[in-house]
């Protein structure tokens, strides 16, 4: 196969495609072909084809924050993953949003149950 063959097969499969409304993610998963991401954001970009670049992080209010906190600590323990994985986005940026309503001593405390160093007999 050609190049240029590769190209138009490529863009032929894109066309059917509504990447205007998608994010490199989805179009990755939904491509046929054998590419690396990294290689298919390059082909969008080059040929000007359009997909979505972000998605807008979400507000959350202090009030769901302490909500959700709590619904983790009646379900068995508290981790900044579990609240990430509650609110969709990572374990850091759940970290963050904890500090950013002030409320990471909480949480700090619900992660340290356990001591750290045990004194041996």
């Amino acid at each position: 196969m050609t190049r240029k063959t590769q190209i138009e097969e490529r863009l032929a499969v894109l066309s059917e495609l509504d990447t205007a409304n998608m994010t490199l993610t989805e179009i990755y998963e939904s491509f046929p072909c054998e590419i690396k991401k990294e290689t298919l954001r390059r082909f969008l970009w080059k040929h000007r084809i359009p997909y979505v670049v972000f998605q807008p992080k979400q507000s959350v209010s202090a009030k769901s924050l302490l909500d959700i906190y709590k619904r983790l600590k009646r379900e068995g323990g508290f981790s900044y993953e579990k609240l990430g994985k509650a609110l969709g986005v990572s374990r850091q940026r759940a970290h963050m949003i904890a500090i950013r309503h002030g409320m990471s001593q909480q949480f700090a405390k619900a992660n340290c149950s356990q001591p750290l160093l045990t004194k041996m007999d």
